[in-house]
């Protein structure tokens, strides 16, 4: 896997708000549109094993302009280096696949309040287009 774009509100910086983050990973080999169920298995037990998710992860197939995706959704705790209750986070996600390609589309916010600075993961998802 690869990072390819990270987008970061720049509003949080500093204060203690979570920074709202938007990240597109490289997926290498590409996922057949058949794997795309395994490959989303695959995302979740390594997101599983890195965060604390705090709620059932939700999965559906999303339309994309570009292919086939595999959606999920989750909130996790960000926990502070104080060991405090920290930070509740929802991450969104899709791992998408192309003719060409396949990636994950990752968007991570603070699940407490809705921001109308980061765009919402079906708004990121539809702005995608194959470059010819």
């Amino acid at each position: 896997m690869r990072l390819v774009f990270l987008g970061v509100d720049p509003a949080a910086r500093g204060t203690s708000a979570l920074a709202e983050t938007v990240a597109v990973v490289a997926v290498a080999p590409r996922f057949p549109v058949i794997g795309l169920g395994v490959g989303a298995d695959f995302v979740l037990d390594a997101l599983d094993g890195a965060l604390t998710i705090e709620t059932p992860v939700e999965r559906e197939a999303v339309d994309v302009p570009v292919g086939d995706a595999t959606g999920f959704g989750f909130d996790h705790r960000i926990v502070d280096s104080d060991g405090g209750a920290g930070v509740r986070a929802r991450l969104d996600g899709a791992l998408v696949t192309t003719r060409a390609s396949s990636f994950l589309v990752l968007r991570n916010v603070d699940a407490s309040r809705p921001s109308a600075a980061t765009p919402s993961l079906d708004q990121i998802l539809a702005s995608l287009r194959l470059l010819q």
